[in-house]
């Protein structure tokens, strides 16, 4: 039973769009499969400043 005042129509736009989404559907398993373990070694990350100031302790945290 229809519903008043709800009206879906396609649009020329969207059935354009209908290819694109299922590609990317159907890409989305192959990208999670080529994931893989990084980084595979530890990363350096220099602080411009000296040590204990607030970027070198703001870095100190994502690092460990």
């Amino acid at each position: 039973m229809d519903k008043p005042g709800v009206s879906v129509a396609l649009t020329a736009e969207s059935v354009a769009m209908i290819p694109r989404r299922a590609a990317l559907l159907a890409a989305l398993p192959l990208a999670a499969q080529a994931q893989q373990a990084w980084p595979a070694r530890p990363i350096s990350m220099i602080a411009p400043l000296a040590a204990g100031s607030s970027v070198d302790t703001g870095r100190r945290g994502p690092s460990a």
